[in-house]
């Protein structure tokens, strides 16, 4: 374990996300309806990190995040029949469902 990561934080964090998964679909999805349309779909996109958007981010600006447009152009499409908690196994799908750890502790 890194030497940033201590056990105390480390606990806490996990109690975090556990409240948090299992709210997180009713307010954020179902209440807040942050996936129902592209206005709104878009600024949770923005928030994505790209893994190869991060690599040649600073040689290439202008570099467009596949996942991005890979899952706009997808909901764009089938945004009447997609539900929130489709677009959200779909986003899951596309990044992994978190296993990608920018922060190993």
């Amino acid at each position: 374990m890194p030497a940033h990561c201590n056990s105390v934080s480390n606990d806490s964090l996990r109690r975090s996300l556990g409240i948090l998964k299992e709210h997180f679909e009713g307010l954020v999805l179902n209440n807040q309806r942050v996936l129902d349309e592209p206005e709104n779909w878009n600024k949770v996109l923005q928030i994505v990190p790209d893994p190869v958007v991060l690599k040649v981010a600073f040689t290439h600006p202008h570099a467009r995040s596949a996942i991005r447009e890979t899952l706009d152009s997808k909901w764009q499409k089938s945004s009447r029949t997609n539900t929130a908690m489709l677009k959200w196994e779909d986003l899951k799908n596309e990044i992994g469902d978190g296993k990608v750890g920018y922060y190993d502790c």
